[in-house]
């Protein structure tokens, strides 16, 4: 049986909750007391679409911990959270090296990419990872508990 569309918006939703963590870090950390631009703009571009674009790979990739009707194991739990993290922060990196770049000072979206995944790599890098493991995990987790809650009652 194929993963359903509750169980994709289930994942995406669990996901998106999980990455609030590494963007709650970010809003602590890079957000000056008197930003030089927007605080909107800042919203949109490090909250909002860092945040969407982990519902939607959640929702893509960790759908599958949620099948009941294949063999899951706890790896592959992790792997698809990890999977998740990576490429949502990738592409993060991306739509905002795309803004920056055609909005701001810095006018070469190569660079200001270059910037983004190495400067961001070393300083939330390893809560990306860690956050996107651990979601994966307690979302296999949780799919066991209600499974074998669901077949006792």
């Amino acid at each position: 049986m194929a993963v359903t569309l509750k169980q994709r918006a289930y994942a995406g939703l669990w996901f998106m909750a999980a990455g609030a963590i590494p963007v709650s870090w970010v809003i602590r950390t890079f957000l000056p007391a008197k930003p030089p631009y927007q605080t909107s703009d800042f919203v949109i571009w490090f909250v909002l679409v860092p945040l969407l674009v982990t519902g939607f790979f959640g929702s893509l990739l960790g759908g599958g911990i949620l099948d009941s009707s294949r063999k899951r194991s706890l790896w592959e739990a992790a792997l698809r959270g990890l999977s998740v993290a990576v490429l949502a922060y990738l592409s993060s990196a991306i739509l905002i090296s795309i803004w920056e770049a055609n909005t701001n000072q810095y006018g070469r979206f190569i660079e200001m990419l270059f910037m983004i995944l190495l400067v961001g790599s070393m300083a939330i890098g390893w809560l990306i990872v860690v956050v996107g493991v651990m979601a994966g995990l307690l979302l296999f987790q949780l799919a066991e508990y209600l499974e074998k809650k669901s077949r006792t009652s």
